[in-house]
C-alpha cells in the first residue's frame, strides 16, 4: 500500500492534468453506468441493454473536455486566491458557482447533444439549464466550501470527480424525464398513503440540516482552531424535528384546513392568527423546554423564560408572510414539507442572533424553531 501511495503521489506530481483527468473521467463514466444500471436493469421490465455509446460520450465529456477546463480554472483560482479565510473563500465560491458552472452546464448539454447527433444542439440546454443550475447551487456550494477549505490543490479535480459521481447521477435523472416522472409519481403516492411519515422524514431532515449547517459555520469556519461537530445536538434536533414537531404540526394543519377551507381573506385571516398566536407559542415552549430536558439541564424552563419573547417577535416578522403563501398556494399534504424548507432558511437567518443571546452560564447554544 505504501508503494501504491508513493507511486500515485509521484504520478500526481509529475502529470497532474493526466492523473486528474483519468480519475475524473472514470468516475464520470461510472456515474452514468450506475444510472443506466438502475434505469435499464431495475426499473425497466424486461431489462434493457447498457447503452455503451452513451458511456463513450460521457468518457469524452469527463476526460477530454471537463477535466482540462477545470484543471486550468482551479490552477488560476488557487493562485489568485490563496488561503481559507472567509474573505478568500467567499469570492472563490462566487466565481466557481456563477462563472465556471454556467460554462460547464452549457458545455455539457450542448456537447452531449452534438455527440448524440441532435438536430437542435441547444434545445436541451434551453430547456434544462436553469433548473439544473438551481440544483447545482444546492449541491456544489457546500461541496466546494469543503473543497477550498480542506483539499490540496493537486487533488481538487479528483475530489470533484468523487462528488461529481453523485452530481452526474442527478444530471442523468434530469436528462431522463420519464424516470423523473416515475420518481414524482412515487413520491406523490408516498405522500398520499403516508402523509405523516413523509412529512416527518423531510421536515426532520431539513431541521437537522439547518443545525448542521450552522454548526459547520460557527465551529469550522469562524472558530480557531476548528471544533468538532456536536453530534449529540444533531440527535436532539432529529428527535425534536421528526418525532415531536412534525406530529404536532400534522394534526394542527389537518384540523386547521378542515375548519377553514379556501383562500379568501375572511378565511386566511383567522388561519394566520391562530397559527401565529396559538400554535407558535406551543412550538416555542416545546422547543426550549424539550431541548433543555434532552440536554439534562437542571432548570428546564430557564432558556424558555429568557428567549421566548424575543424569538416570538422575530417569528412574527418571518412566519406571517411565509404562512400567507403557505395557506394560499401550498396543497395541504405538502404543508409541513414547505415549512421545513422555510424553517431551514429561518434557522440560518436567525441563528447568529440566537447564539449571541446565550450566555456561558446557560444551555448549549441551539437554533430556533418555527
Amino acid at each position: 500500500m505504501a508503494f501504491v501511495r508513493n507511486t500515485l503521489k509521484a504520478f500526481f506530481k509529475r502529470q497532474p492534468l493526466l492523473a486528474n483527468s483519468l480519475i475524473y473521467g472514470s468516475l464520470y463514466v461510472g456515474a452514468e453506468f450506475s444510472q443506466q444500471w438502475v434505469t435499464r436493469k431495475i426499473f425497466t421490465k424486461p431489462p434493457g441493454p447498457i447503452d455503451t455509446p452513451a458511456l463513450s460520450r460521457y468518457a469524452v465529456m469527463g476526460t477530454c473536455i471537463y477535466s482540462p477546463i477545470m484543471y486550468a480554472w482551479y490552477k488560476w483560482l488557487d493562485r489568485k486566491y490563496v488561503g481559507t479565510a472567509l474573505r478568500i473563500l467567499a469570492p472563490k465560491l462566487f466565481l466557481d458557482q456563477f462563472v465556471l458552472t454556467p460554462v460547464l452546464l452549457t458545455t455539457f448539454f450542448t456537447g452531449m447533444s452534438a455527440m448524440e447527433g441532435a438536430e437542435d444542439k441547444f434545445a436541451e440546454c434551453r430547456q434544462k439549464f436553469l433548473p439544473t443550475f438551481v440544483r447545482s447551487c444546492l449541491f456544489w456550494l457546500p461541496v466546494q466550501t469543503l473543497n477550498f477549505t480542506f483539499v490540496p490543490p493537486a487533488f481538487r479535480i479528483t475530489y470533484m470527480g468523487v462528488c461529481a459521481f453523485a452530481w452526474v447521477n442527478i444530471l442523468c435523472w434530469v436528462k431522463r424525464q420519464d424516470i423523473m416522472a416515475f420518481v414524482r409519481s412515487t413520491l406523490k403516492t408516498f405522500f398520499k398513503r403516508q402523509p405523516l411519515l413523509a412529512n416527518s422524514l423531510i421536515y426532520g431532515s431539513l431541521y437537522v440540516g439547518a443545525e448542521f449547517s450552522q454548526q459547520w459555520v460557527t465551529r469550522k469556519i469562524f472558530t480557531k482552531p476548528p471544533e468538532p461537530i456536536d453530534t449529540p445536538a444533531l440527535g436532539r434536533y432529529a428527535v425534536m424535528g421528526t418525532c415531536i414537531y412534525s406530529p404536532i404540526m400534522y394534526a394542527w394543519y389537518k384540523w386547521l384546513d378542515k375548519k377553514y377551507v379556501g383562500t379568501a381573506l375572511r378565511i386566511l385571516a383567522p388561519k394566520l392568527f391562530l397559527d401565529q398566536f396559538v400554535l407558535t407559542p406551543v412550538l416555542l415552549t416545546t422547543f426550549f423546554t424539550g431541548m433543555s430536558a434532552m440536554e439534562g439541564a437542571e432548570d428546564k424552563f430557564a432558556e424558555c423564560r429568557q428567549k421566548f419573547l424575543p424569538t416570538f417577535v422575530r417569528s412574527c416578522l418571518f412566519w406571517l408572510p411565509v404562512q400567507t403563501l403557505n395557506f394560499t398556494f401550498i396543497p395541504p399534504a405538502f404543508r409541513i414539507t414547505y415549512m421545513g424548507v422555510c424553517a431551514f432558511a429561518w434557522v440560518n437567518i436567525l441563528c447568529w442572533v440566537k447564539r449571541q443571546d446565550v450566555t456561558p452560564s446557560t444551555q448549549t447554544p441551539s437554533i430556533e424553531p418555527n
